[in-house]
């Protein structure tokens, strides 16, 4: 099995940004009838927490998950469901751990074994926050991969300040378990993780901005990061990372009230970020409404990137990105 050994998840633009969710209203034109669009394509997901096959147990016992059809289920079933019950343990390993708040302490060894009790108390260990255990636990089976060789999906729940909630993956390897991935959720940032590995994580910056990464575990249970985007609606500024540094770039002079602004980015905890830009012309719902001619000279928020030595992208480029990068890391198709 390989392991990611890439540094925890995140940007700085979700470090920036992350706030609560606010509803607003626009002053754009009105566009009947159409369903509002996202930034970027997405797959269909359901959230784990509430899958139909979800599990509920008690931080005391366990109950049976659905039996996957891969050929090593019931073992690694049973595998799974000692791990829950305190019986056998799982390797830690550095790397794998993308959480925000709930993290693994930094000092953890790497093929630390842990048993589930050693996980939580880890997990509590380390958060700056004082937080206790609640009594409910989700367990559910989950193919990354579809190679019909089942992963676990624990999702595990911390009291603090609010519910924090851990999801960790596990993965049978050789009759062993080895913690694949972990990250955590609370009230700002909600965390998919389809059947097929798909992780989806979707935060607020306040009233107007909104940030969603999205990932994947291969069959192999290592970690694919794809892309995040950050949709800033009608910014009065933005802060763009130029020269190696976050300079702020001023729409004050500009009419922004129907502007979608977008920043990209296709790599996770790098020294030297990359991110691309784009915009979009929107209407009252949000729809995209942008034309060819948004993306030219002429237009007034396009020659405002381009006083800051950025080109920004128009959407149908930015589309032909994602889907490129998709292919190039095999990112799972919808």
């Amino acid at each position: 099995m390989k392991i990611n050994r890439l540094a925890r998840s995140g940007s700085a633009l979700l470090a920036m940004s992350l706030a609560a969710t606010m509803t607003f209203t626009t002053g754009c034109a009105s566009s009947e009838g159409k369903t509002p669009e996202t930034a970027a394509p997405v797959a269909t997901t359901v959230s784990a927490t509430v899958a139909a096959e979800t599990k509920e147990t008690s931080a005391t016992e366990t109950t049976s998950a659905t039996t996957g059809v891969g050929y090593d289920s019931g073992v690694s079933l049973q595998l799974y469901e000692d791990f829950m019950k305190g019986n056998t343990t799982a390797t830690y390993h550095v790397g794998t751990d993308h959480a925000s708040y709930l993290t693994m302490p930094a000092s953890l060894a790497d093929g630390t074994k842990l048993t589930l009790t050693d996980l939580q108390d880890q997990i509590i260990k380390s958060c700056d926050m004082s937080l206790t255990m609640t009594e409910t636990m989700t367990t559910n089976t989950i193919d990354c991969g579809m190679d019909g060789m089942e992963e676990y999906l624990i999702t595990i729940p911390f009291e603090g300040p609010e519910i924090f909630t851990l999801f960790v993956v596990l993965k049978n390897v050789d009759g062993e378990l080895q913690i694949c991935y972990t990250t955590d959720q609370w009230s700002r940032n909600e965390v998919i993780i389809d059947k097929n590995g798909v992780i989806t994580t979707s935060g607020s910056g306040g009233a107007a901005i909104h940030i969603t990464t999205y990932a994947y575990l291969d069959a192999e249970g290592e970690y694919h990061f794809h892309y995040g985007v950050e949709e800033n609606y009608a910014p009065i500024s933005l802060f763009a990372y130029i020269n190696d540094d976050f300079t702020e770039i001023s729409f004050d002079d500009l009419a922004m009230d129907c502007i979608m602004v977008l920043t990209y980015w296709f790599e996770e905890n790098t020294a030297t970020p990359k991110y691309v830009y784009s915009y979009r012309t929107v209407d009252e719902a949000l729809n995209d409404i942008s034309e060819p001619t948004d993306y030219t000279d002429s237009n007034p928020v396009f020659k405002k990137f381009l006083e800051y030595g950025i080109t920004p992208l128009s959407m149908e480029e930015m589309d032909q990105l994602i889907a490129d990068h998709g292919k190039e890391i095999q990112y799972p198709a919808e």
